[in-house]
């Protein structure tokens, strides 16, 4: 379905507008990650603040290049002619395997850079040493006692891959027993001695995203599995709620 996009700019505001959603609509060509559409719109609102002749458009065109911006992020597909600007529905069609794999791997390339300069920074290297090799007097284990090896893990999952019905069922539920875990302030993690908060971090390393402070309340969690010797991290996540 497809929705014609009716503003009331004029003059200036309104040709900026309609390069802007040129500009959004490559880029969604291109499949580029939200990040690079929110460069995009913060330099146009930067813009905003010291252009003159907007002829009172000001408040419209940063209303109205925030939203187009939002939409476009929720894959609201922008189409451009010589008539306008239209808004098409995101594709509820079935995405295949290989096209979600190009799609991560656009995104990690993106990303490259920017995992660069995290990486290069010397607290973020001093960190990741620090927790791969804890000094002896701390009586704290490496943080990579809790990285499951393919290995052990394979040999877990052997016997269940092996048989079938109830049995595959109740073998899968030995072999893997994931649990979340809470990261509480102060708490630490009884396998390697090392505090949950840090655990936590040392892993979001590891994204393809680069590591960004949200404001507002967070609640982070470690996914576990049970199963491994030292309860291995399965993966992390987090509750965020922003503050406005």
């Amino acid at each position: 379905m497809f929705s014609p996009v009716h503003h009331d700019l004029e003059g200036l505001a309104a040709e900026r507008f309609r390069s802007l959603a040129g500009q959004l609509r490559r880029l969604q060509q291109q499949h580029a990650v939200a990040e690079r559409l929110d460069a995009m719109c913060r330099d146009e609102l930067a813009w905003i603040e010291s252009a003159s002749g907007l002829n009172g458009c000001r408040e419209k065109y940063e209303a109205c290049i925030r939203l187009l911006t939002d939409l476009a992020k929720l894959r609201w597909r922008i189409v451009q002619d010589g008539f306008g600007i239209e808004l098409a529905t995101p594709s509820t069609r079935r995405v295949e395997a290989s096209e979600v794999m190009l799609y991560k791997d656009s995104v990690r390339r993106e990303l490259e850079s920017q995992l660069r300069v995290q990486f290069n920074a010397k607290s973020v290297r001093d960190f990741i040493r620090r927790m791969e090799s804890p000094a002896g007097s701390s009586k704290k284990r490496p943080v990579t006692d809790l990285i499951a090896d393919g290995r052990e893990l394979r040999s877990r999952l052997l016997a269940a891959s092996e048989a079938s019905g109830p049995d595959r069922v109740r073998l899968c539920g030995e072999a893997i027993q994931p649990y979340l875990q809470l990261v509480e302030p102060g708490a630490t993690d009884e396998f390697t001695g090392q505090p949950l908060s840090d655990i936590w971090r040392y892993f979001r390393y590891t994204w393809a995203i680069p590591a960004t402070n949200v404001p507002g309340r967070n609640l982070f969690y470690l996914i576990r599995d049970a199963a491994h010797p030292s309860h291995a991290v399965m993966g992390i996540t987090a509750l965020e709620i922003g503050s406005f």
